[in-house]
């Protein structure tokens, strides 16, 4: 347990009552979290599943024993479960995101559906919100959540235990014979209203998500995001078109049943926190008054940072660094102003720079992220980018960096969406194993070398910030390596050379393919090798020749 840790024992835990209503031997409700595979490369991250915390509270609430069971941290997991359904629970939650993740949601869900088929099974998630009625249709799940499912999913047990009909449930999807029934939108919720998660149904030392060495949790305080940028549907899967933002107050008591955690640093997970000025002022107040032993690294905007500057002076960040913020993560997203006007991210290189500066002088510590591969975009423009990384991170020291994430297009209400739909004809996959695969709609508006160079960046431009390397990835040999490849990567992005690169195949082992074995990889890795040094091979035999 992290230093500092309390045992959570009280009658009231995060906000909910304690006292079961039914038999506290037996499970009245099974949630479970399933891998992810997402974070692979650095090993050892593994985030609160904070979707099912959310559900789990209400639930708790109103007096139902409830179960989470972890497959990342649980490594009998499946004779957990076995023994949980053995007692017949109300009911199963489960959440989804597109990818891995969902595939091994599919394969808990197949499984539990093939041995315990009376127990229902209710989806939630990212995925389930983007395509709720193909999730209803695929024979595994009793109800599909879309959106926020705080308050529908308590209503959903009710109805189950009681045998109820869910129809009258709003804002949820079910089958219905070999039709989806969707009961329509749900009234969105009031941040302000929800209560701290029940942390205490997890054990806190099987959650370690690494932020620059220290023990943090992510906490979601907003809903939403009041700007539209072109590849960003997180107001599609909130239902919303105007964000949700919670009190300064608000935040301050969430924080405070977080401390007793044990964790060092609290990350606001949000796309937007900085972009509040009065809330920002609001929250510094109070910490100042009350102040409470967390760090706290939150995101926002470039233009937001040049906000909060030019209103309120340098003097603004140190206030907010002397009550616990010490770290921003930023979506730069591209070098190249032509890409950040079609991405409508309303922000400049030019004005990146500033930033960067303005959190070198205030000591901040700027986490910044990239992607490369969006629509329009050639691999001149991802070349700027590179190059941007490099400037970035010989400017400010204390900068940090995600790699060139190949970008991913996915469905919703986004001008990127509509553009892929009608210049490009993309429609979403017609088989639920087609969304396995995160890259599943493909690069088409890319040329076809492109697609191989931009996936070339994602894996070795981890390596651009040895800073971040060292500090995210707690393996040794990385600590020992990550400095000396990033001069490599440095004198490739330099000269624009990116031939002959036998670590790409070496990366995507380290990194992980869901599904193969060590032993696999290495034949896999051993066999490209020698194929790329045999063809290299001849290429000089012939210029020789």
């Amino acid at each position: 347990m992290p230093e500092g840790a309390q045992k959570l024992e009280s009658d009231v835990i995060g906000g909910f009552e304690t006292a079961p209503k039914t038999d506290a031997t037996k499970v009245d409700i099974l949630l479970i979290a399933t891998k992810s595979d997402y974070l692979e490369f650095a090993e050892g991250f593994v985030e609160w599943p904070q979707g099912l915390l959310s559900i789990a509270g209400p639930c708790l609430g109103v007096g139902y024993n409830v179960k989470i069971i972890d497959q990342r941290v649980d490594s009998d997991w499946k004779d957990v479960i076995a023994r949980v359904l053995d007692q017949g629970p109300i009911c199963v939650g489960m959440s989804s995101m597109s990818g891995p993740h969902l595939r091994n949601t599919v394969e808990v869900a197949k499984w539990i559906k093939n041995k315990y088929p009376d127990i229902p099974i209710v989806l939630g998630g990212p995925h389930a919100t983007m395509v709720p009625d193909h999730m209803a249709g695929c024979g595994l799940f009793h109800v599909v959540v879309p959106s926020e499912g705080e308050e529908v999913f308590l209503e959903i047990v009710q109805a189950i235990e009681a045998g109820n009909p869910i129809e009258d449930i709003e804002g949820i999807y079910f089958p219905e014979g070999e039709e989806v029934r969707s009961t329509g939108i749900r009234e969105v919720l009031d941040v302000n209203e929800l209560a701290p998660l029940p942390y205490h149904l997890l054990d806190v030392v099987h959650y370690n998500p690494n932020v620059g060495g220290n023990w943090s949790i992510a906490f979601f305080p907003d809903r939403g995001c009041p700007h539209r940028c072109a590849f960003c549907n997180v107001n599609d899967y909130f239902y919303t078109k105007k964000a949700r933002m919670m009190s300064a107050e608000s935040l301050v008591g969430h924080m405070q049943a977080i401390v007793k955690i044990g964790v060092d640093v609290i990350a606001m997970g949000d796309s937007n926190f900085l972009g509040n000025v009065h809330r920002i002022k609001d929250l510094v107040e109070l910490l100042e008054k009350t102040p409470i032993p967390l760090k706290i690294k939150c995101s926002g905007r470039v233009d937001d940072i040049l906000r909060i500057h030019d209103r309120l002076g340098i003097e603004m960040f140190e206030r907010m660094k002397k009550v616990g913020f010490f770290a921003f993560q930023v979506g730069v997203e591209s070098g190249s102003d032509e890409i950040l006007q079609y991405m409508d991210k309303k922000i400049t290189v030019e004005q990146i720079r500033r930033a960067n500066e303005i959190m070198k002088t205030a000591d901040i510590i700027p986490l910044y992220s990239f992607m490369g591969g969006v629509l329009k975009e050639t691999a001149a423009d991802g070349q700027k980018t590179l190059q941007l990384m490099v400037e970035i991170d010989a400017v400010n020291p204390n900068a940090r960096m995600t790699n060139l994430q190949l970008f991913r297009l996915l469905p919703g209400g986004t001008k990127f969406w509509q553009i892929a739909q009608s210049e490009y004809g993309i429609e979403p996959p017609g088989k639920m194993e087609d969304w396995f695969d995160l890259y599943c709609l493909g690069h088409p508006w890319l040329k076809e070398g492109d697609v191989e160079l931009f996936k070339k960046w994602d894996l070795i431009s981890y390596f651009i910030s040895p800073r971040t390397i060292c500090e995210y990835y707690p393996k040794l040999w990385a600590r020992i390596l990550a400095p000396i490849y990033s001069k490599i990567i440095k004198f490739r992005i330099r000269h624009n050379f990116y031939a002959f690169m036998p670590e790409v195949v070496i990366l995507k082992w380290l990194k992980g393919d869901p599904g193969m074995d060590w032993r696999s990889r290495f034949k896999l890795v051993w066999k490209k090798l020698q194929s790329r040094v045999s063809k290299n091979s001849g290429i000089y035999q012939d210029q020789q020749g």
